[in-house]
């Protein structure tokens, strides 16, 4: 199965526990942890914090074993959230609120733009000349446990893979909108022959988010039920077994 590995990362967010090395070390991890499973994918790597000196320590190492860098520092909606709305919140380790919407807006801008590019540059043909794309969230890690042979039969029936939805959280989104479980985000995966369908979820997910978020938090995990979550084409799987620590607290997680 010929990949395409999407790694969303915000190297210096300006929010959250880990510094830039820190976080660069993670995103080293996550690549290694790809390479030992999929030693032959395209990897991308996008990010959307602000800017750091690219002579800091390892990232070089991270920038080599790469394919692809898309470096959003200059990007004005990125520049508008650093600048306008992220600097300006008190609590940086917020998980919800101001900062959680943020972190949504923001990670739907990247792999929007990372759609665009891969959609129109003729340059990167070969990114989108293979069977799946998956994404993963920067830090987090393929474990040991992961099974390439459950996707690779998943996705060669033309389906989006997911974890199984859970129970969501968030009492007012529940009541309002009827959006009653939440899907992870950390990582999933579809087949190239939904890309197209793939964009157009995320123009309705920045809609949704656009007209919820004027009275209610939402996060992404959330739109993504209310966008994916009765799709035909979708296998949901009970483990992805991807593990790793979240930005804002550095709480321990295994999807």
């Amino acid at each position: 199965m010929r990949t395409t590995f999407i790694i969303t990362s915000a190297i210096n967010p300006g929010v959250g526990l880990f510094s830039p090395e820190e976080r660069i070390n993670q995103t080293i991890q996550t690549v290694s942890s790809i390479k030992n499973i999929f030693p032959e994918s395209n990897l991308i790597l996008i990010d959307g914090g602000k800017y750091f000196p690219e002579d800091l320590n390892n990232f070089l190492i991270l920038k080599n074993n790469i394919n692809l860098y898309l470096n959003m520092h200059e990007n004005i909606q990125i520049q508008n959230l650093h600048n306008n709305f992220f600097s300006k919140i008190k609590n940086k380790y917020e998980l919800g609120g101001i900062a959680g919407g943020l972190k949504t807006l923001s990670e739907i801008c990247l792999m929007k733009e990372v759609f665009f590019l891969l959609k129109n540059n003729k340059n990167l043909l070969n990114f989108i000349n293979v069977d799946a794309i998956f994404k993963i969230s920067g830090r987090y890690v393929l474990s040991p446990k992961f099974s390439k042979q459950a996707y690779h039969d998943a996705l060669v029936g033309n389906n989006f893979v997911f974890r199984s939805p859970e129970k969501s959280y968030l009492e007012k989104i529940k009541k309002d909108f009827g959006i009653d479980k939440n899907i992870s985000t950390i990582f999933y995966g579809f087949n190239i022959n939904l890309f197209d369908t793939i964009i157009k979820k995320f123009e309705d997910i920045l809609n949704d988010f656009l007209i919820i978020n004027k009275t209610h938090y939402i996060d992404l995990e959330h739109l993504f039920f209310k966008n994916f979550g009765s799709d035909k084409n979708i296998i949901f799987l009970n483990s992805i077994n991807v593990f790793g620590s979240l930005g804002s607290s550095g709480t321990f997680i295994y999807k």
